[in-house]
């Protein structure tokens, strides 16, 4: 179950980040990418704990 749920992780993570990357060229606002980095860390800080 680990593996499937880190799995979904990085499929979520990689769609928000090509989201991020089609938002900076379109000059969306900073704080959508600011939220966006803050979420990923605490993704991050979670899965590590897992």
């Amino acid at each position: 179950v680990g593996v499937l749920v880190v799995g979904v992780v990085l499929v979520v993570l990689v769609l928000v980040r090509v989201d991020v990357l089609v938002d900076v060229v379109v000059l969306v606002d900073v704080d959508v990418l600011v939220v966006v980095v803050l979420v990923e860390v605490q993704v991050v800080v979670v899965v590590q704990k897992m």
